[in-house]
């Protein structure tokens, strides 16, 4: 019976040290330079702070938004100019105009 209880409380012990020692392991996160250097230089946030990862999510969903955003406004512009949505002309309309307007985006920030 003892023994068999020594085994059952090793076993807990072992379980329950499993998530405590994961926990204090960091994982490993692939950061756009850009979104890094902006948290690291301008936020004086590092990857060792809680407050990275938020501020990581933040600039990627704002990246996001502002990609659609610009995939927006160039596939009116196109349309305005008369082009047809599917053609290959209206496709490649689309494609510069929002590449200009990355381009003029990051050479003002």
């Amino acid at each position: 019976m003892l023994k068999s209880s020594v085994v059952a409380i090793t076993a807990l012990f072992a379980l329950a040290a499993q998530p405590v020692l994961a926990a204090d392991t960091m994982p490993t996160v692939t950061v756009h330079p850009s979104i890094d250097r902006a948290c690291q230089d301008a936020l004086h946030v590092s990857p060792a702070d809680t407050q990275y990862a938020a501020c990581v999510a933040s600039l990627k969903e704002t990246l996001s938004m502002t990609k659609k955003m610009h995939e927006q406004r160039s596939q009116t512009a196109c349309g305005e100019a008369g082009l047809t949505a599917g053609t290959e002309a209206y496709d490649r309309c689309v494609t510069n105009l929002s590449g200009a307007l990355q381009q003029a985006q990051t050479t003002v920030n």
